[in-house]
């Protein structure tokens, strides 16, 4: 189930990286409150963009707030001692860099 999650989201999060790579811009009709509060250049999606921009404290917050708005615990154990949070953050890091 976790790793069934976590790939969930990583599709999830790099669909955007396939418009970008398509040279077409990608702007999301109805972006969730969490989107619109960490989106940096105000295109209705969280990319390598935005994520480069935000601090390591708003890159933490930002995946506590999407865990929690799609109904996951973000202090829930998934991985020997590391949360949801924690694993949700290196997913992200890899898919954009630190």
């Amino acid at each position: 189930m976790n790793k069934l999650f976590i790939l969930g989201v990583a599709v999830f999060l790099t669909l955007p990286l396939l418009g970008c790579a398509a040279k077409t811009k990608v702007v999301q009709s109805n972006p969730s409150p969490v989107t619109v509060k960490f989106d940096k250049n105000g295109d209705g999606i969280i990319d390598r963009i935005d994520w480069r921009r935000m601090k390591d404290a708003e890159k933490s917050t930002y995946a506590r707030m999407l865990l929690e708005e799609i109904g996951e615990n973000p202090d829930a154990i998934v991985k020997g001692k590391q949360t949801r949070e924690l694993l949700l953050l290196e997913g992200l890091n890899a898919v954009y860099g630190k």
